[in-house]
């Protein structure tokens, strides 16, 4: 089953990505999405029945350390060089903006 992608298809991925792509990049791209099918339908043409699935591709098992509690005694020294403080916590500025509520229907 050969897959190309047109220009019906590309428009619809880019739709679908919410991209907007100057004629040129929408060009490259479809160039190499195209080079990319071709490529895994020549992988789809190899014969892989005598193959052991690989369900990872390391095959050692990690060797993980103990969990170990470690006091660490410089903490005021992290405290002083923040900005600002209050009552031994740190203050950052709001990362995340609330959203208003809109009352208009």
């Amino acid at each position: 089953m050969k897959i190309k992608i047109n220009d019906d298809l590309f428009e619809k991925i880019e739709r679908l990505a919410k991209l907007s792509l100057e004629p040129q990049e929408r060009e490259e791209l479809k160039k190499d999405l195209n080079e990319i099918l071709a490529y895994m339908e020549m992988l789809d043409e190899l014969n892989v029945s005598n193959v052991e699935p690989l369900y990872t591709p390391v095959e050692s098992e990690t060797s993980l350390r103990e969990d170990q509690v470690k006091e660490f005694d410089n903490v005021q020294g992290i405290v002083g060089n923040f900005p600002e403080e209050e009552d031994g916590l740190l203050k950052v500025s709001k990362v995340i903006q609330r959203e208003e509520k809109s009352t208009k229907k």
